[in-house]
């Protein structure tokens, strides 16, 4: 396997770290700033509202639909069992990731304030850049940019999806309360 297990390994680790973060701080970030958030950017005022409305838990379900599929990914892509298929796969669910976090930096530099994964966010950009190198060493441009392209692709329907599902549950989760 051209790339290090650890780096492999990692990226679910990675990946809670990260979410743990938003999971903690998300509610309390929502409930201070969505209101200017939606004042300065008014096409995000549906997206903003869904989250902000969204309940910790309904929100902690969607981050374990996202971790299930980086950990079931990158323990196959470990095993070598599909060979090189579920290891692009792996590269792919890695460029999402790595572009998630690079779109919290940003975030934070446009809002010109803390926001919710940010900090996890510059803390694994060390452990993404060497990976991004190491990946670029061993495959070629296209293969990175495809990877991207996919991952990225794949990561806005996801985001989707989870966003419907959160919807879904926390409208369940308040019934049931």
């Amino acid at each position: 396997m051209p790339v290090p297990l650890t780096l492999i390994a990692a990226l679910p680790l990675l990946f809670m770290i990260h979410d743990f973060e938003e999971i903690i701080v998300r509610k309390a970030w929502m409930k201070k700033y969505a209101s200017s958030v939606c004042d300065r950017f008014p096409r995000l005022i549906k997206s903003v509202l869904l989250l902000e409305n969204m309940s910790s838990a309904a929100f902690a379900i969607a981050v374990a639909e996202e971790f299930l599929i980086v950990s079931i990914v990158t323990i196959t892509a470990i095993s070598g069992y599909f060979g090189t298929f579920v290891y692009t796969v792996w590269m792919a669910l890695f460029w999402a990731f790595s572009i998630h976090l690079f779109i919290h930096v940003a975030q934070t530099i446009v809002l010109r304030q803390y926001v919710p994964g940010v900090l996890t966010s510059v803390i694994t950009l060390f452990y993404t850049g060497y990976t991004i190198r190491v990946l670029f060493s061993v495959f070629t441009l296209e293969a990175n940019i495809l990877c991207a392209l996919f991952g990225f692709t794949f990561m806005i329907f996801n985001l989707r999806f989870i966003h419907n599902l959160g919807e879904y549950l926390n409208n369940r989760i308040k019934d049931w309360m």
